[in-house]
């Protein structure tokens, strides 16, 4: 059996052919690790420790050497937070977004608590509610290049990571697929 770039396995799979082997996915939203399994394996292979891609959830990091050991066949494509557009840390330990979602870690998760528009009961209060913009949250400073280098200078299936950890309407889907 032949052996496929990362790309070329992906490709195979959506076409519906048979690859050399599955496909293999990690750290999207769905095949995310946790921080401390994370922390677990990059101290098993031995690896300095790096800054989370985020926070504000249980699964912040993004390890492109897990990626390599792994041979894991996809990367991910992300937008960068604009400064200014972190979290804030309430007193009480919860932590609130830029949505105004606030958010308290339990045991290993992280699960909302109150939610801006839990109690609205008129069109008109939607329409009060400051809604986020995108272009104020997220820049695409480098983005360009950052795809450029990964598509032209790697043979990994390229995937947009999506900017929001759970999304504001609970995304069904935590990325899209750019480049296979």
């Amino acid at each position: 059996m032949s052996i496929y770039s990362h790309r070329e396995r992906v490709m195979r799979v959506f076409n519906h052919q048979v690859p050399d082997r599955l496909p293999m996915d990690l750290m999207g939203n769905a095949c995310m690790l946790l921080d401390q399994t994370y922390l677990n394996l990059r101290d098993y292979l031995g690896l300095s420790p790096i800054p989370p891609v985020r926070t504000g959830t249980t699964a912040n990091y993004y390890d492109e050497r897990i990626l390599e050991y792994l041979d894991i066949d996809f990367r991910r494509i992300f937008l960068k937070k604009k400064d200014g557009k972190k979290i804030t840390q309430e007193a009480d330990g919860s932590f609130t977004d830029v949505w105004g979602i606030r958010y308290r870690k339990i045991d290993n998760l992280v699960n909302a608590i109150l939610h801006p528009l839990s109690n609205v009961e008129t069109i008109k209060d939607i329409e009060n509610y400051q809604w986020p913009r995108a272009e104020d949250i997220f820049t695409t400073e480098g983005l360009v290049e950052d795809i450029e280098r990964l598509f032209f200078k790697t043979d990994y299936a390229l995937v947009a990571r999506n900017p929001l950890p759970a999304g504001f309407f609970n995304n069904p889907s935590d990325s899209l697929i750019l480049f296979a």
